[in-house]
């Protein structure tokens, strides 16, 4: 059965955002591998469509845990990383794996999705913090 992108990030994002660690304060975060398994019956628990796009998602998100929050961290004005409301962060988490390691994703595709996700899950103003940030993000990652 065939699955969008868009309903793959869906898919990751509900995923990651159950499991994902809080940071520690000073922004501190562990990796979080995960295995397929944990994904599939996931999948399969709530009628979700696994497919790989989905899977490489939260894979790497969680392998590169570390890396990405340090990312958001760095881009992040006047918001401490462990303050961030979790959808918020998990969008980010999400949007920023895009960003920093899938070069074959247009930038700016990646946080339009992301954007999407913070508007359906987010609080009111979730749009437009993810994208204010993402935006940073990339810009600093083109350099």
């Amino acid at each position: 059965m065939s699955n969008s992108r868009r309903a793959s990030r869906e898919t990751a994002f509900q995923f990651l955002y159950g499991l994902l660690p809080l940071p520690a304060p000073g922004g501190k975060t562990s990796d979080c591998p995960f295995s397929r398994a944990e994904f599939s019956l996931f999948c399969s628990s709530f009628e979700k469509v696994e497919d790989d796009f989905a899977w490489e998602l939260v894979e790497g998100t969680g392998k590169n845990l570390p890396l990405i929050d340090q990312e958001i961290h760095a881009n992040s004005t006047n918001w401490r990383i462990e303050r961030m409301p979790l959808v918020d962060l998990t969008v980010l988490r999400m949007g920023a794996f895009e960003i920093l390691f899938h070069p074959d994703i247009p930038k700016t595709v990646a946080i339009n999705e992301a954007v999407d996700l913070a508007k359906k899950y987010g609080a009111e103003d979730s749009h437009a913090f993810v994208n204010g940030l993402l935006d940073k993000l990339e810009k600093k990652s083109v350099k």
